[in-house]
C-alpha cells in the first residue's frame, strides 16, 4: 500500500463514517448516543463558557480557566457523559437483549440461565425497556456522584388509562370516551396545580427555607407575618420581637412609625378601633383593626385594596409577557420562521402569550385581593370581635390567598394545565419534606435523590418509546429528537426516504488517479 493510497483513504474516512452513520436507523443506539452527547454537551458547555464572552472578570482568568472547564465537561464523569450513558445505555442494553433473544438456544447452557432467559422473554416490551433504562440510569447516577456532583432530574410522566378495552368499539363511542378522558385529565391537572401552588405559596409566606423565590414584597412584612405565626408579634398583647420590625417599614414608606407599633394598633374592630385610628391619623379603616393597608401595600397603591391588586396584577402581566414571548416565538423562529409572516399564526401566538400572562397576572393579584378581602374589605368587617392576630395569621388572609391563587389555572388551555401541574408538583413535594432532613446531607437523602432520578428518567425514556402520547411539552420534543431522531413527532420534516442522502465526496484529483493506476 503506497502513500497515495493511504492519503486517499484518510481523505475519504470522514465521508465513509458519515455514510455509515446515515445508513443506521434513527433509533440505533449509536445514533441516540451521538444526539444525546451533542445536546448534553452543549447544555453543559454553553452556560459555563458564556461568562468568558460577556464578562471581563471571567476573561481575566485567562484561557487556562476556559480549557479547564472544557476538560471537565469532556470527562467521563461529566454531565454529558453520564446522561449519554443513561439515555443511550438503555437503548444499547435493549438492542443486545433483542439479539440475545433471537439467538438459537444452546443445550449446554445451565438450566438456571435458560430459565432466566425464558422468564425475560415473557416480559412485555415496555417492561424490558424499563428494566434496561433502570440499569443504564443507575450507571449514570454512579458517574454523576463519582465526582461529588449531586445533580438530580425530577420529572414526572402521567400515563393515561389503557385503551386496549376500547379497541373494538365504534369510532363515535371511542371519540366520546376520549373526550371524557381528556376532560377528566384537565380537571385532575387543575386540581394538582391548585393543591401544589397552595402549598408552595404557604411555604413562601411562612417557611422560606423550603422554597427559593422572589417577590415584590418587603422582607420585613414577610418577617412580621412569620412573627405573628410564632407569637412574637401580637396585636392583643401589644408585643413585637424585634420591636422596630414594622415601625421601620412604616417609617421608610413615609408614614408615622406608630402605624407599625402593635402596642398602639387596635387588635379588634368596632367603635373602639375607630377612636384609635383617629388618634393615629389613619383614615379609611373604619371598624377594623390590625396594620393599616398603606403599610401592607407598600408604595404600590396607598390604602386602596382594589388598586393594589390591580397594579400588582398589571406588573405581573408585563413581566410575564417578557417571559412568555420568547417561549412562544423562539420555537417557531427556529423550526418554522415563515409561519410568523402569516397574520393568523402571529395573532394566535400573541393571544397565547396574552393568555399565559393573564394566568400569571391573575395568580399574583388574586393573592393580594384575598388577603385584603379577609383583613379589610369583608371578613374583618363582618366579624369585628375576632382579633387581627387571626386575620393576619397563618389561617387568615394569607391562607385564603394560598387557596384562591391556584384557581387561576383555569385561564390556561387544557394542555398547559397539565404542563403547569407537572412544573409545580416536584416543588410542592419538596416543600412537604422535612427541611432538616433535606439539609442534613445524610445518606438517606442522597439515596432518595438517586432513586427519584433513576425512576423518573427511566419512566421518561420508556414512555417516549412505548407511550409518547403521555409526554408533554419540552420533555416530549427533546426526548423524541434524542430517541427517534429528527424524523419523529415535533421534529418531523418532509424528506425523501427515512435517512439523509450520503455525504458527497470531493472529486479525486486526476494526477492522483493516474499515479495510483
Amino acid at each position: 500500500m503506497d502513500s497515495i493510497d493511504v492519503a486517499k483513504r484518510l481523505r475519504d474516512a470522514p465521508h465513509n463514517l458519515a455514510d455509515f452513520l446515515h445508513a443506521l436507523p434513527d433509533d440505533h443506539p449509536l445514533q441516540i448516543a451521538l444526539r444525546t452527547y451533542s445536546l448534553a454537551l452543549s447544555l453543559a458547555l454553553g452556560p459555563a463558557l458564556l461568562p468568558f464572552i460577556t464578562s471581563k472578570k471571567a476573561r481575566a482568568k485567562g484561557l487556562g480557566r476556559a480549557l479547564q472547564i472544557v476538560r471537565r465537561e469532556l470527562g467521563i464523569t461529566a454531565f454529558a457523559s453520564a446522561i449519554t450513558v443513561g439515555v443511550a445505555g438503555g437503548a444499547t442494553i435493549r438492542h443486545f437483549w433483542a439479539k440475545w433473544e433471537e439467538a438459537p438456544g444452546n443445550e449446554q447452557v445451565p438450566h438456571t440461565l435458560r430459565k432466566l432467559k425464558t422468564w425475560l422473554a415473557s416480559l412485555k416490551d415496555s417492561h424490558k425497556t424499563f428494566l434496561s433504562n433502570i440499569v443504564s440510569c443507575t450507571l449514570a447516577v454512579a458517574l454523576l456522584h463519582s465526582r461529588r456532583s449531586h445533580s438530580s432530574l425530577v420529572q414526572f410522566a402521567i400515563f393515561k388509562p389503557s385503551e386496549a378495552s376500547e379497541r373494538y368499539l365504534p369510532a363515535a363511542i371511542k371519540q366520546e370516551k376520549k373526550a371524557a378522558r381528556l376532560q377528566w385529565a384537565s380537571r385532575i391537572d387543575a386540581l394538582v396545580f391548585w393543591a401544589c401552588s397552595a402549598r408552595i405559596m404557604w411555604c413562601f409566606f411562612y417557611e422560606p427555607e423550603r422554597i427559593m423565590t422572589m417577590a415584590n414584597i418587603d422582607p420585613r412584612l414577610l418577617a412580621a407575618l412569620r412573627a405573628i405565626r410564632t407569637g412574637n408579634f401580637s396585636y392583643k398583647r401589644g408585643t413585637a420581637v424585634p420591636p422596630d420590625l414594622v415601625p421601620s417599614l412604616s417609617r421608610d414608606l413615609g408614614y408615622p412609625a406608630t402605624w407599625g407599633d402593635p402596642a398602639l394598633l387596635p387588635a379588634y374592630g368596632g367603635p373602639q378601633a375607630d377612636k384609635i385610628w383617629k388618634a393615629l391619623g389613619v383614615s379609611g379603616r373604619r371598624g377594623r383593626g390590625g396594620l393599616p393597608c398603606e403599610v401592607i401595600h407598600g408604595n404600590v397603591a396607598g390604602g386602596s385594596c382594589l388598586a393594589n391588586a390591580s397594579v400588582r396584577g398589571m406588573q405581573a402581566f408585563a413581566e410575564a409577557v417578557a417571559i412568555y414571548l420568547p417561549v412562544h416565538i423562539l420555537p417557531i423562529l427556529i423550526t418554522r420562521p415563515r409561519k410568523l409572516l402569516r397574520l393568523h399564526t402571529l395573532l394566535s401566538t400573541l393571544l397565547s402569550v396574552a393568555r399565559s400572562a393573564s394566568f400569571l397576572s391573575t395568580f399574583v393579584s388574586s393573592i393580594w385581593f384575598a388577603v385584603c378581602f379577609a383583613r379589610t374589605l369583608v371578613l374583618a368587617r363582618l366579624f369585628p370581635g375576632i382579633p387581627h392576630d387571626f386575620w393576619d395569621g397563618p389561617f387568615g388572609g394569607t391562607f385564603l390567598g394560598c387557596l384562591l391563587c391556584g384557581a387561576s389555572i383555569w385561564i390556561e388551555r387544557d394542555r398547559r394545565r397539565g404542563e403547569m401541574a407537572l412544573y409545580v408538583l416536584p416543588r410542592a413535594i419538596r416543600a412537604c419534606l422535612p427541611a432538616e432532613w433535606i439539609k442534613s446531607g445524610r445518606a438517606s437523602v442522597r439515596w432518595a435523590e438517586r432513586l427519584v432520578f433513576i425512576l423518573s428518567l427511566s419512566t421518561l425514556l420508556t414512555a417516549v418509546v412505548h407511550r409518547p402520547d403521555t409526554l408533554r411539552g419540552l420533555s416530549r420534543w427533546t426526548l423524541a429528537f434524542v430517541m427517534k431522531g429528527p424524523n419523529a413527532g415535533f421534529w418531523k420534516r418532509k424528506r425523501l426516504g427515512t435517512n439523509a442522502p450520503p455525504t458527497p465526496r470531493p472529486p479525486t484529483p486526476q494526477k492522483e488517479t493516474e499515479a495510483s493506476t
